[in-house]
């Protein structure tokens, strides 16, 4: 019997697995810019974000996984949105923008969410610390994956019974 948990691809877990052994300035040579979304959060300016970064807003996942392999830094508008998580396997700094501001339009995702993912920058200070916490994105993914494959066999093995 075999289980399929649907997750990130095995390329972008291998990426993820690769990067965390290779240097930041590595990963990073040649990146520049910034590309950002918004979805369903609430766009305000940012220092991050100007006239020439790239909203990702109706990309495909292939465009934004393209372009995440370009740019240095994604901010992020929608606590939400997977590419928070995606970005972090391209090797981008991730940064989230006005958490307060978010909070009120979506209750309960204020800060205290990113708190869990310190792989993501909730201020443009933390950027280096978020970066550094990227090993512990590997980690959350395994855990979650063997929870998840777990989770799953006790569901089918409960209705195979029945």
């Amino acid at each position: 019997m075999q289980f399929k948990v649907v997750m990130f691809s095995e390329k972008e877990f291998s990426i993820l697995q690769n990067n965390c052994h290779s240097s930041k300035d590595d990963l990073l040579k040649g990146c520049t810019g910034t590309a950002f979304c918004v979805r369903k959060g609430k766009f305000t300016p940012h220092e991050l974000v100007s006239k020439n970064s790239t909203c990702i807003d109706g990309k495909s996942r292939e465009e934004i996984c393209e372009r995440f392999q370009k740019i240095k830094y994604f901010v992020f508008y929608d606590p939400h949105t997977f590419y928070s998580h995606v970005v972090a396997f391209h090797s981008c700094y991730s940064l989230i923008v006005e958490l307060e501001k978010t909070a009120n339009i979506m209750e309960g995702t204020g800060g205290e969410k990113f708190e869990q993912f310190p792989w993501t920058a909730t201020r443009s200070d933390q950027l280096e610390l978020s970066w550094d916490a990227q090993k512990l994105m590997l980690k959350y993914f395994e855990s979650s994956l063997s929870e998840t494959t777990s989770n799953v066999e006790s569901f089918y093995n409960f209705w195979l019974i029945k």
